[in-house]
């Protein structure tokens, strides 16, 4: 899939058209290239990626899709409204607990929280690109992994607590890749090739606005220290 991206300007050219329709927005074929390689660079699992890409190119089957084909209501257990991708990863009440951390984050920072059709496209709106980029891949796939669990089997799991342990994880990710030792650095990067197959896009959006990133590594730090005692 990367490398169908990579070598074919043509296909992504073709699909930017289809999302620019789908978002109502006036994406170039560059940008649209950029938030793919984004998503594709930071999930921690192809399952997070997979979810995203859906997510991007509105393939996420809700609630209301189930009701366009006349499957069922189409409505939110939770909530008894009908079910989109809006009222899935935002309006809904269970969710609302995980993005207070984004929230929280953005007000101390003294940054504008970026709205929900912001985080559905991978709009960072003045965080670390890489940070943004892993909470919001973190919060909609552990939501996801809650909805479908309550959905299909009843199991009325909580996973908030492994979503603060995964955000503590990337903490500690984050100070391995920035220390100066060149073992460290050694070390991340061969355990990035072994996962992600463009490894050197990532290390390169790496790079890229690390201004704000050290204080938003301290929030999470503090946050999810907070939670987890």
């Amino acid at each position: 899939m990367y490398h169908q991206y990579k070598y074919s300007p043509a296909r992504v050219k073709e699909i930017t058209i289809k999302l620019n329709k789908k978002w109502n927005i006036d994406w170039r074929p560059q940008q649209r290239k950029y938030r793919f390689l984004c998503t594709w660079s930071f999930p921690h699992s192809n399952k997070q990626f997979c979810l995203l890409c859906l997510i991007l190119h509105k393939g996420i089957w809700t609630g209301s899709k189930a009701r366009q084909y006349k499957i069922d209501a189409g409505k939110c257990f939770h909530s008894g409204q009908l079910e989109d991708m809006d009222h899935l990863f935002f309006q809904c009440k269970p969710v609302q607990r995980y993005w207070n951390f984004l929230t929280w984050c953005c007000t101390t920072m003294g940054i504008k929280t970026p709205g929900s059709r912001d985080i559905l496209l991978g709009e960072a709106n003045g965080m670390d690109i890489l940070l943004s980029q892993w909470i919001r891949s973190h919060i909609m796939w552990f939501f996801w992994k809650h909805r479908n669990l309550k959905l299909f089997s009843k199991d009325n799991k909580d996973f908030y607590f492994p979503f603060q342990v995964a955000l503590r994880r990337t903490v500690n990710q984050i100070k391995i890749m920035s220390k100066d030792s060149p073992t460290c650095e050694q070390d991340e990067s061969i355990r990035i090739a072994r996962n992600y197959p463009c490894n050197k896009w990532r290390a390169k959006l790496f790079h890229i606005n690390p201004l704000n990133r050290s204080f938003m590594t301290q929030l999470i730090e503090w946050y999810t220290d907070a939670q987890l005692m």
